[in-house]
């Protein structure tokens, strides 16, 4: 991976760079601010929940404390205990003529006394079954108010009992009327049980039973409140109100815009809905008392105190999250639940559009990003692949080209004008090389125009060294042959003593002249090791410009890593400004994400500077083979110098054999004896000059072929060998 991402040009790699951290950036931006959002939506809708569950709280609270009030105040009143009165004298008075139920039921249910008996539900319409009794006259006076009032207040029914446990009056004439609650067939449902309960209470007290299913209302649920009627201290009866369920159930619903997932019940203290659920359509579910709450709103209502309200999350029964609010009632003695349900999805629903806009807001704010981070990418690595090229030509001693961007201000044209630098020390370089080499041309045209002549010199004179000694030989060879011409073979020796004496006297202004050569050559070599080691000196320069330009990168290095560590307090700062500080903190990114590409880019430029201080140092070490080679050519050339030392002291020698002989010619004439002698001597001499001659021919062949391979290795430059 890290191969793979070295091999991706600048350019491309800022531009995935500033695109991954805009991207990371805004996602996380988006994200947070979708996130505080929620968290937004999540606490309205709670503080929402607590507000409407307050309300629908005191508004049902007051509402019994309503039913309360009136069904005291009506048990109070004068108007209802003269009613109780006379429908219990009324009742009496039925039981002379008969059963009081019986006759009530076919006057009031069955509608006897009408020619069609009024339908089912509409039975409280009838004011006066004119029979003539006396209940149907108190009927006829009394059932107005009762049905008006039942009317105004949305109650169900009202009923009036004896002391006795008689259902004296009722306004809407169900099953239960004309029965007793003591002993007839109702007598264990709630309206007998408030009834009971109700007799046994003080003046001003109630009995109230929630709801539970009661079959004279066709099984429908109904509630009841009761209370004693009093004749000052005296027990008259009991007044009950069978409670208006849909009086409570709209109270419990919720409007239209609460929600379409939004749910509103009413929850007893054993767990069972007391009201129906509002469906989306308008109309009601078949909930009450057949579906029991979350045990965890149950557990609520039990612990809770009156007013209390609580709001947690939950499942409900669709299966989705939901958040739930229970406010709990405490009333007549009873223990209420108003709960309200509201599914999460539907809480956070303004949120998707959001997110969706947000997302994608952020998704083009990171390609903006990116396209300036691409051009920004592409001014600073275009520049560096154009200083990069411009090295290569200078590695490749192309110096005719400008190096480009030498005019910016920044670390690239601080690149640039290194480069410039280094060209320079290239040509120079260069310049110095030339020279050098020509005069190294120059001087071996000059040793080899120098060499050659004292060679052939040395040639010439050992040819001519062999035949004075052949001849030497020869006539040395007549001298012992016979003594008869000893006078011409001693003029003749003279003469060729004579010969070789020249010969040898040439021979030593050669040697000479060799030794003079030798000395102008030893100087020449000296020079050149002088000029290589000023081209030495230069390559150290060039080393320590290097090492200088290094001290830059470095320093460069660390105003990098200072922009890096203030980007990281900018960030830290930006992140103690909160939601002020976000914008900067992504500027911040990008300046640290900058100076760490900054920091990547002087290392490679460290590298590539670390490459030319190697070419560096190469150089220093090629002027050091070049002025070892030089050292070893003036190591030669003082052997050369040596062999031609003694080469003159050979020539001396035979200078000296040559007075010898001359000295041994004079004295021929003093005696043939002598001649003998001499003639020996003569012969050996002749055969050590002849040797020296061989001897000296070899060496010039040998100092002939060592020349013109130093001239061949000095001309291609390599004077090392």
């Amino acid at each position: 991976m890290k191969d793979f991402f070295n091999r991706i040009n600048i350019s491309r790699k800022f531009t995935i760079l500033v695109l991954c951290a805009s991207v990371l950036a805004s996602v996380i931006a988006t994200t947070c601010s979708v996130l505080l959002i929620r968290s937004d939506l999540t606490e309205e809708a709670e503080a929402i929940l607590k507000t409407v569950s307050s309300i629908k709280h005191k508004e049902i609270t007051l509402y019994l404390e309503k039913i309360r009030n009136d069904v005291i105040n009506n048990a109070q009143s004068e108007h209802v205990e003269h009613a109780a009165q006379q429908f219990s004298e009324a009742w009496s008075a039925l039981s002379v003529e008969g059963g009081q139920t019986k006759i009530l039921k076919d006057l009031y249910i069955n509608n006897v006394t009408l020619s069609e008996p009024l339908p089912i539900g509409k039975k409280d319409q009838l004011y006066d079954a004119k029979d003539g009794s006396s209940y149907s006259q108190v009927h006829k006076k009394y059932h107005p108010w009762f049905h008006h009032f039942l009317q105004s207040n949305g109650y169900y029914d009202i009923f009036i009992f004896d002391t006795h446990g008689n259902l004296i009056y009722s306004v809407f004439k169900e099953p239960d009327f004309a029965t007793n609650m003591i002993s007839g067939e109702y007598k264990d449902t709630d309206l007998g049980k408030a009834y009971r309960t109700a007799m046994e209470l003080a003046k001003g007290e109630v009995a109230f039973f929630e709801l539970q299913a009661y079959a004279p209302s066709n099984g429908a649920a109904a509630s009841f409140i009761a209370t004693p009627i009093f004749d000052g201290e005296r027990r008259i009866g009991v007044l009950a109100y069978q409670m208006p369920n849909g009086k409570i159930q709209e109270m419990v619903d919720l409007s239209k815009d609460a929600g379409v997932t939004t749910q509103s019940y009413l929850v007893g203290g054993d767990g069972k809905y007391l009201t129906n659920l509002k469906l989306s359509d308008g109309t009601y579910s078949d909930d009450m008392l057949k579906t029991k709450a979350d045990k965890q709103v149950t557990a609520l209502i039990e612990q809770g105190k009156n007013a209390e309200m609580m709001v947690f999350e939950t499942v409900n029964k669709a299966g989705h999250d939901a958040m739930v609010s229970v406010a709990v009632l405490e009333i007549l003695g009873k223990k209420f639940g108003y709960v309200i349900e509201k599914e999460r999805d539907e809480i956070l629903e303004p949120i998707v559009d959001l997110q969706i806009i947000s997302y994608t807001i952020a998704f083009v704010v990171a390609l903006g990003i990116a396209g300036f981070g691409y051009m920004q990418a592409n001014n600073i690595a275009r520049p560096l692949t154009d200083i990069g090229d411009a090295y290569d030509k200078l590695n490749n001693h192309e110096l005719e080209h400008e190096i480009p961007h030498t005019e910016r201000l920044d670390e690239v044209g601080l690149l640039a004008r290194s480069a410039v630098v280094f060209k320079r020390h290239i040509q120079e370089n260069m310049a110095q090389e030339e020279s050098m080499k020509q005069a190294q041309l120059d001087l071996a045209d000059r040793f080899e125009v120098e060499i050659k002549g004292f060679v052939s010199m040395v040639a010439e004179a050992a040819a001519q060294l062999a035949h004075a000694a052949q001849d030497v030989a020869t006539t040395v060879g007549k001298t012992t042959d016979t003594s008869m011409g000893a006078s011409h073979a001693a003029e003749d020796t003279a003469q060729n003593v004579h010969s070789v004496a020249r010969a040898v006297e040439q021979l030593s202004s050669s040697v000479r002249d060799i030794s003079s050569q030798m000395q102008r050559s030893n100087d020449l070599v000296n020079e050149s090791v002088r000029r290589a080691e000023t081209a030495d000196v230069h390559a150290q320069s060039l080393s320590i410009a290097t090492n200088k330009v290094r001290e830059v990168i470095e320093f460069i290095s660390e105003i990098a890593g200072q922009i890096n560590l203030l980007a990281l307090n900018a960030t830290i700062e930006s992140a103690r400004a909160g939601e002020a500080g976000k914008g900067f903190a992504v500027v911040a990114n990008e300046v640290k994400s900058l100076a760490n590409q900054t920091d990547k880019s002087i290392v490679d430029i460290a590298r590539v500077i670390d490459e030319m201080n190697g070419a560096s140092n190469n150089i220093v070490h090629s002027l050091t083979s070049i002025k070892d080679s030089i050292r070893n050519i003036d190591s030669s050339s003082r052997s050369i110098s040596n062999s031609v030392q003694q080469q003159m002291q050979t020539t001396n020698l035979i200078a000296q054999n040559m007075q010898t002989a001359s000295e041994g010619t004079g004295l021929i004439s003093e005696g043939l004896h002598e001649v003998r002698v001499m003639s020996a001597e003569a012969d050996q001499s002749a055969g050590q000059i002849l040797d020296a001659s061989h001897q000296l021919s070899r060496q010039a062949e040998q100092l002939s072929f060592q020349v013109d391979s130093f001239l061949h290795r000095l001309r291609n430059g390599n004077g090392g060998g």
